[in-house]
């Protein structure tokens, strides 16, 4: 029963991970430990067949439902809306900087080739995971 909790903490570890990276991998790997953990619940009991079940099932889910995730969660026209906000710190272009961004961290990237001063209103013109792509307005 031990190794069954130890999948089943590890899964639910990777899970509330994948809410700090945002990068939509550490989630589906998480839930093929958790699935580990069933089988072990099941019944199963040979490690390394629990190995390959999780690397299989981790890849098989990634390449499955990954890009269908990451489209449905960044809909496309998402940012037209948004109102536009202040820059606290300067940015060389296709440099990157930490900022607050409604209420969240964020990484800021200069995408564009002219520098963004500091107190600068900018947009942002994508965003990819917990990354901001921004512009001088």
């Amino acid at each position: 029963m031990t190794q069954t909790i130890v999948w089943a903490s590890v899964g639910i570890l990777l899970a509330i991970a994948e809410l700090m990276s945002g990068a939509f991998f550490l989630l589906f790997f998480g839930l093929a430990a958790l699935l580990v953990a069933g089988l072990r619940l099941l019944g199963l009991d040979h490690l390394n067949s629990e190995i390959a079940i999780f690397a299989l099932l981790s890849a098989g889910l990634v390449l499955t439902f990954r890009k269908k995730l990451v489209h449905s969660l960044s809909a496309k026209g998402a940012w037209k809306d948004e109102q536009n906000f202040v820059v606290d710190q300067s940015l060389e272009p296709n440099k990157q900087t930490s900022i607050q961004y409604q209420g969240t961290t964020w990484t800021a990237i200069n995408d564009s080739s002219e520098v963004i001063a500091s107190g600068s209103e900018v947009k942002i013109t994508r965003k990819d995971g917990i990354k901001l792509f921004v512009k001088k307005v």
